[in-house]
Formats: structure tokens, sequence, C-alpha cells
């Protein structure tokens, strides 16, 4: 299932998905960086996996501040680069990461600006790894949700890309595998969560 469609489920609301290339699933092809919306007209930016594939993520945050609603949100969805992730993306020869690069400098380079695909997967720890920091860089976010999950349902669900074999299994096996999973992310997200799912809400100002 694509996910606006699934999302499209449980969300009574006009959605507009969005992509930089036309697929079947789009809605509109636009740049993230200079989006063709109006000011205060978001209610909810969702972001699955794009923050860490940004040149620039902070710009793309400080932009997105000005198209959200007062007190809209951002949900994000980002990979956590637990000792786990990167040895997967080490024998996946998929991504990359950094964790030398200033996110909080709007100048500094975070990815490669001409390849839309590259990805740091440290950016999600190096932007919200501390609370304090990053709303004193983004003082127009708060951060509303902080979590860590997936280790071993990563992993089962063909992991950092789709091309990677799985195989299915029946619910109430992953409901196990899911309760591990938290017990695991809760014990030490450091090792073992493969994701962190972060929600900014726009200040009141």
């Amino acid at each position: 299932m694509r996910v606006p469609d699934f999302f499209r489920q449980f969300i009574d609301r006009k959605i507009i998905a969005t992509e930089k290339y036309s697929y079947q699933w789009v809605d509109a092809c636009v740049d993230a960086m200079n989006l063709p919306f109006g000011l205060e007209t978001i209610d909810v930016a969702i972001r699955p996996n794009v923050l860490h594939h940004f040149a620039h993520p902070i710009k793309f945050l400080l932009d997105l501040h000005g198209y959200l609603k007062p007190s809209g949100y951002i949900l994000l969805l980002e990979p956590n680069p637990s000792f786990l992730l990167l040895l997967a993306l080490r024998v996946m020869r998929h991504e990359g990461w950094s964790f030398e690069v200033d996110v909080f400098d709007p100048m500094a380079l975070a990815n490669d600006p001409a390849d839309p695909w590259s990805g740091n997967n440290a950016v999600s720890e190096l932007m919200f790894g501390d609370r304090k920091v990053f709303e004193k860089h983004a003082p127009g976010f708060e951060i509303v949700h902080d979590n860590f999950s997936e280790c071993l349902m990563f992993v089962l669900s063909g992991g950092v890309t789709a091309k990677t074999r799985t195989f299915e299994l029946p619910m109430k096996v992953l409901k196990i595998v899911d309760a591990i999973d938290r017990k695991l992310c809760r014990l030490s997200p450091k090792i073992f969560a493969m994701a962190r799912s972060v929600v900014l809400r726009k200040r009141i100002a």
C-alpha cells in the first residue's frame, strides 16, 4: 500500500501527496526547499525518511515553519544511527553517515546537493539528540514527541531498501516481534533502535 493511501484511511482531511519526481501516487511534484503553497496554509506536514536526504536539513525545517498554520505540526520518521543500523547500512552498502556535520549551520552540507538520494543517517541524532540545542537553533518549534523504535521489525520489513529480500510473517508473530522491539529500544536505543519518530509543533508567536 502506498503511504498516502495508508494515511487517508485514518485522516479525515485533505491530503496532498508530494514528491520531487512524478509517480502514480503523487498529487504534486514540488521542490521541498521551495514549496508552492501559501504561508500558514498547512495543518500537518508528514515527512517520513526525508530529512536525512537534504543538503541543508535545518534550512528545510526553518523554511517549512512559515508554511505551517499556528500550532501546526511536522511529523518526522528518520533513521536512528544506532550500532545495528550503521552495521546494516555498511553490509547493504546503501547510504552513508557523518557525525562531523554541523546540522545547525545553514551553509554546511549534510549531503551532496546534486544527488537527492544521498543520505546522511546521522542527521536525526545530530539534530534532535539534545532538545535544548535544537530549540535554541529553531526557537519557532518545540519537540512534543521523540521516540525510538524498530529493530527486528526493521530487518523483517526489508530494511533500508525495497530490493532487500524478506518474507511475510503472520500478524501474531509480528506482534511478538513488536513487543520485543519495544523492550530492546527502551533498553538501549543507541544499540538497537533503527528509527526515530519526532513531532515538532510550531510555537504561537
